[in-house]
């Protein structure tokens, strides 16, 4: 029970990381406990030093970075409370106000707010993020991390400074609009269709 909750812990539960992480996990086992051959038994050092992999962590973040990256406010939010639990590791228990969060959401990036800047707004964009496992209510107006496992997911203290100086200089990407956008013809991708989305 301890390995299977260690791995879980790991992953934060996300299927494609436990995907990830127990494939290096069969890898290593069948690399070091042969000729036994499976069943292999494995232990809570497995599943640490399997971790400890610079491979492993690198393909980990990578994933996660992929889900971050829907929507670089969701990059933004995280890595903002990241940051802070760093600083303070209480606040991973006891959470964020959602006024703190979105006033230093809006003074990293403001441009990333310009379309949606309204509370509601980014409430609604602060529960998408806990139904993709980033973040977790703690009550009804504060929100942490989903579990310190998310705060090492993220990397080291430099990268998620970097990440966030990196933000601040990007441009808002272009929303997609059914009254503008126009698909590519599949044999020309340089020329569009003379119907907008919308109309199709």
């Amino acid at each position: 029970v301890d390995v299977a909750m260690r791995i879980l812990s790991i992953t934060n539960y996300y299927p494609s990381l436990i995907q990830l992480f127990c494939g290096s996990l069969l890898e290593r086992a069948a690399s070091s406990k042969l000729p036994a051959g499976p069943p292999y038994s494995l232990t809570t050092r497995d599943v640490e030093e399997t971790f400890a992999e610079r491979d492993v962590q690198t393909q980990i973040r990578d994933r996660v970075q992929l889900t971050l990256r829907l929507d670089p406010r969701y990059s933004l939010i995280t890595n903002i409370i990241a940051h802070a639990s760093l600083e303070d590791r209480t606040l991973l228990t006891r959470g964020f106000d959602v006024r703190d969060i979105r006033a230093d959401s809006l003074d990293w990036w403001r441009k990333g707010f310009a379309k949606d800047p309204g509370p509601e707004a980014f409430k609604a964009l602060l529960d998408e993020m806990v139904g993709l496992g980033l973040l977790r209510h703690v009550s009804p107006n504060r929100l942490a991390l989903r579990s310190a496992s998310v705060l090492n997911l993220l990397g080291r203290r430099d990268q998620i400074e970097q990440e966030l100086l990196d933000l601040a200089q990007t441009e808002p990407p272009t929303r997609y609009d059914a009254t503008v956008f126009r698909r590519h013809r599949e044999s020309d991708v340089l020329h569009r269709s003379p119907l907008t989305a919308r109309q199709e």
